[in-house]
């Protein structure tokens, strides 16, 4: 494939999610990348393609010929979400590689943020890692290749300290799949806050947040159920909170949930917190 023209006053960002091995009681909606494709889309205008190779198939003339269609990109990202998806980030990479040479490649999530060294040995397909939330960083890598600029190999914390700050989900970008997405996943994850105070020792969420507990406000976190319910019938699916530690705060915690009681009587709504 041809190499990415980093000229363009704008840029074409492919996040893309490895998938997993055995695709059973999937989650739909990867808030993660779809947070920072709306950054990306309302701070730079940028066009942004989301592939979730869950729903893809392990066919790569497929693949080539999707990617090829949706590119050139200005750069890619990759979600190297947990270290089961280490090896298949690896080879996804390789394949990335190979079709579009000259873009560069970035991964993030939290086996990147504990362990970028894994990502960025010598031969590795990765051109750079972003440790902690990818919202800030991937648009400053944007930034410095639309400037003509490489980026650099890594890319620490910088995480937004107000939630609200950040624009509303976009799930609009996941329209390729969202006219099957009840075959495709059995919940439907979102976010509401960010980060853990503790310090367990088996948990990775302190590689990526640090130890800081970050929240939408309350009237933001039910807007955004209630904007998802806007976009699909709530009442098809079980809704996953998938925050790392929800409602740490006990008052945000009871407002919150007032809120999610209020705004769906009446409607069969499950969360799992």
């Amino acid at each position: 494939a041809a190499g990415v023209a980093v000229t363009s006053s704008t840029a074409t960002v492919l996040l893309i999610s490895p998938g997993v091995l055995r695709p059973m009681d999937l989650d739909f909606g990867l808030p993660h990348l779809v947070s920072i494709g709306g950054y990306l889309r309302q701070h730079l205008r940028a066009r942004v393609e989301i592939i979730d190779l869950c729903y893809e198939g392990g066919d790569p003339e497929h693949l080539s010929r999707l990617l090829t269609s949706r590119g050139p990109f200005t750069v890619i990202g990759l979600s190297c979400y947990s270290s089961f998806d280490y090896l298949r980030c690896l080879a996804v990479g390789r394949f990335l590689k190979r079709l579009f040479p000259d873009t560069p490649l970035v991964a993030g999530g939290y086996h990147a943020s504990a362990l970028p060294e894994d990502l960025l040995f010598e031969g590795s397909p990765i051109d750079a890692v972003v440790r902690g939330e990818g919202e800030r960083p991937f648009r400053q890598i944007v930034e410095t290749l639309l400037g003509g600029g490489r980026p650099e190999a890594l890319y620490d914390r910088d995480l937004p300290e107000h939630l609200d700050e950040l624009p509303p989900y976009d799930w609009a970008l996941l329209n390729r799949y969202w006219p099957r997405a009840l075959e495709l996943g059995r919940k439907l994850q979102v976010y509401l806050s960010r980060g853990c105070p503790y310090h367990c020792t088996f948990c990775m969420e302190r590689a990526k947040s640090g130890y800081a507990w970050r929240a939408y406000s309350p009237e933001r976190a039910v807007d955004e159920l209630k904007r998802l319910g806007r976009f699909t019938d709530l009442s098809q699916w079980v809704v996953n909170l998938a925050d790392p530690l929800f409602g740490w705060q006990r008052a945000w915690r009871r407002e919150v949930l007032e809120g999610i009681l209020s705004g769906h009587e009446g409607a069969r709504l499950n969360a799992t917190l």
